[in-house]
C-alpha cells in the first residue's frame, strides 16, 4: 500500500482492523509512505493555496521521463519534498547526458559489418584492461546499490546511484580514457566497443523502471548496433553483476583519476588551456610507471612525463611542484606564466586577505558587535570569515606550487 502519512490513523489502521475482522488476515504487508509535497518555502502544495505545479507544463516542456526521474531523485521515503522552481532541471539534464552518450557510442560503432557482440565480455573478461575492469566492478556494485535500494523501498537512493554512475564514473571518466585507443586499434573494436555497450545497455534496464520512454527508445535504436537478446527492453531480465571480472588494480584508476583533477586544477590556476600540451616529470609515483596508466593520465591533461630520479635538480626552474604518495611530479610552466611575477602577485594578495580576515575575527570577538548586531549580519559575518579562511588556505596551495623545495 502507498500512502501519506497524515491519513494513517484515520484510514490505514481501519483497513487493518476491517481485514482481520472480516478477513481474518491483514489486507497488506508492506506500507510505502511517501513523500508529502511542499513548495519552496515549506507550504504544502494545494490547488486551494494556488501553489501547486502543473504537470502537464513540465512534461511539455521537458518530457515525462525527465519529470518523473526528478520527482523520484527529491523524495525520500516519510520525508517531506520541497520542490524549488527548477527541481525538473536535473532530470531534463540527466536525459539529455543519457541521449548524448549513446550518440556518442553509435557514431564510435560507424558502419562496422554485422552486429557488436557484448557477450564477450564476461567470456573474455581475463584479456580486460585495467580501464575495463574498473568500470566493470563499478557497474556490478552500481547494479547490486540499485536492486538493494528498490528492493527497500529507497526509490531516490537508486535513482541517484544510477545518476551517479552513468554521469560521474561511465561518462566523465571510462568514456574519456576510452578515447586513448584509435578506432581502427584491435582492442578498441574487439573491446573497448563491447564493454561500453554493455554498460550502456545494463544501465538502461536499471534505469527502466524510472524513465520508461528514453530507456525504451534507446534500446529499439541500439538493437542495430549491438547483439540484444530481447526486442524489447520491457522484456529483457533485471540484470545481474557479470561475474568472473577481476578487481585486482582497479585502485590504481581512482589514483590516477585524482592525480588528473590535482593537475587539471594546476592548469586552471595558472590560466593555461587545458588543450596546452605540457611537459613535466616524475619521482615515485607507482600509477605513472605502467605505461597504461601514464598514457591516460598524458592524454587527460595533456601532459607528456619522463620518469627521474630523486635528485631535486631534475627539477628546473619555471616548474610547479606537487608531493605525490611516497614521491613528486612537477610540470613545466615555462612559456605560460611567470613564476616570479605569479609569486609576487599571490603573496601581496594572501597579504591582503590575511588582512580582511584579521579584521573580521576581531569584530566576531567584540562582546558589543556579538550582544548589539542583528543576527543576519552576525551569520553574514562568520560566513565571511569561513570564506576567507578558504581562499588563504587555497592562495597558500598555489604558492607551494611556484616552490622548488617543497619535496624531497
Amino acid at each position: 500500500l502507498s500512502t501519506a502519512q497524515e491519513i494513517l490513523f484515520f484510514w490505514v489502521a481501519r483497513m487493518i482492523m476491517a481485514g482481520y475482522e472480516f478477513m481474518g488476515d491483514l489486507p497488506f504487508r508492506k506500507v510505502y509512505i511517501h513523500a508529502t509535497v511542499r513548495d519552496e518555502t515549506g507550504r504544502k502544495m494545494s490547488k486551494s493555496y494556488g501553489n501547486a505545479v502543473d504537470p502537464v507544463e513540465i512534461i511539455e516542456e521537458t518530457g515525462a521521463d525527465s519529470l518523473r526521474f526528478s520527482l523520484i531523485s527529491l523524495s525520500s521515503f516519510g520525508q517531506d519534498m520541497f520542490l524549488p522552481d527548477e527541481f525538473h532541471h536535473k532530470g531534463r539534464n540527466f536525459l539529455n547526458k543519457i541521449w548524448n552518450a549513446f550518440r556518442y557510442l553509435a557514431m564510435k560503432s560507424g558502419n562496422r559489418p554485422g552486429k557488436l557482440d557484448i557477450s564477450v565480455v564476461e567470456s573474455n573478461s581475463a584479456n580486460l584492461r585495467l580501464g575495463e575492469k574498473w568500470i566493470l566492478n563499478l557497474l556490478n556494485r552500481c547494479i547490486e546499490r540499485t536492486t538493494n535500494a528498490l528492493e527497500e523501498f529507497h526509490f531516490n537512493e537508486a535513482a541517484d546511484n544510477l545518476y551517479e554512475f552513468f554521469w560521474h564514473e561511465f561518462c566523465d571518466w571510462y568514456l574519456e580514457i576510452s578515447k586513448i585507443y584509435r578506432e581502427d586499434d584491435p582492442y578498441f573494436t574487439a573491446t573497448v566497443l563491447p564493454v561500453s555497450w554493455y554498460v550502456m545497455t545494463t544501465v538502461m534496464r536499471l534505469l527502466h523502471p524510472f524513465v520508461p520512454f528514453i530507456t525504451e527508445e534507446i534500446w529499439n535504436r541500439a538493437s542495430s548496433i549491438v547483439d540484444l537478446k530481447d526486442e524489447l527492453i520491457i522484456k529483457s531480465p533485471w540484470p545481474a553483476p557479470c561475474t568472473g571480472i577481476d578487481s585486482s588494480g582497479t585502485d590504481e584508476i581512482e589514483e590516477i583519476k585524482q592525480l588528473v583533477v590535482e593537475m587539471r586544477d594546476v592548469k586552471t590556476t595558472f590560466k593555461i588551456p587545458i588543450i596546452q600540451q605540457m611537459q613535466g616529470v616524475f619521482y615515485g609515483i607507482n600509477a605513472l610507471k605502467k605505461d597504461e596508466l601514464r598514457a591516460i593520465v598524458e592524454f587527460l591533461v595533456k601532459v607528456k612525463f619522463a620518469e627521474v630520479d630523486s635528485s631535486v635538480a631534475s627539477r628546473t626552474a619555471g616548474m610547479v611542484v606537487r608531493n605525490w604518495d611516497s614521491g613528486w611530479y612537477a610540470v613545466s610552466i615555462s612559456g605560460f606564466v611567470d613564476p616570479a611575477k605569479e609569486r609576487a602577485r599571490i603573496e601581496a594578495n594572501l597579504a591582503k586577505v590575511r588582512k580582511t580576515l584579521e579584521n573580521t575575527e576581531r569584530k566576531l570577538g567584540d562582546a558589543n558587535f556579538l550582544k548589539n548586531a542583528p543576527e543576519r549580519v552576525k551569520e553574514n559575518t562568520v560566513q565571511l570569515k569561513e570564506k576567507l579562511e578558504k581562499e588563504i588556505r587555497k592562495l597558500e596551495k598555489n604558492l607551494a606550487l611556484l616552490s622548488l623545495d617543497n619535496a624531497s
